[in-house]
């Protein structure tokens, strides 16, 4: 069995939640801080970033990819959803 390992820097500090989208070319980051990240797969095969969403009052503590394309629910300190999906 092959596995195929990738490596690449992302946000500079240790991400501490992430999703991938249901086809694998986007990717939702959180460095535990007001910010997530969500970047998308390039041509070349490198990760673009795509968009910082920014609006966030608590650190962002998880995220994860709703069932549709622009569902992304991440949780604040409080462990609950900002906004349905």
């Amino acid at each position: 069995m092959t596995t195929k390992t990738e490596q690449q820097l992302f946000v500079g500090n240790p991400v501490t939640s992430h999703a991938f989208n249901g086809t694998l070319d986007k990717v939702v980051l959180s460095d535990n801080s007001t910010t997530v990240y969500v970047y998308s797969k390039g041509a070349n095969g490198k990760w673009v970033k795509e968009t910082e969403l920014q609006k966030h009052i608590e650190r962002v503590k998880c995220v994860d990819w709703g069932p549709r394309p622009t569902g992304l629910p991440p949780a604040q300190g409080t462990g609950m959803p900002m906004y349905g999906t």
